[in-house]
């Protein structure tokens, strides 16, 4: 008995580790965009939360444009 509850707590000790560096590492890689993402969301936010499409087109990709334009004609 006392021996799976050795290798357990092994494993969820190891699994533990594990998860804190990946989230170390993570951390470390999302910090380098740091300065150009957040600048660029600042600028961004306010029209993105308008809701106007005419202020939002240019700023989605060609896919989404496609969306949007299938969707004003089925609701037309």
């Amino acid at each position: 008995m006392q021996s799976i509850l050795k290798r357990s707590l092994i494993f969820f000790t190891l699994l533990l580790a594990g998860l804190l560096l990946y989230m170390y590492w993570y951390s470390i890689k999302a910090e380098r965009h740091d300065e150009t993402a957040i600048p660029y969301l600042e600028s961004v936010l306010p029209t993105l939360t308008s809701w106007q499409y005419a202020q939002l087109e240019p700023l989605l990709s060609p896919s989404a444009q496609a969306a949007f334009a299938n969707e004003k004609v089925r609701a037309a």
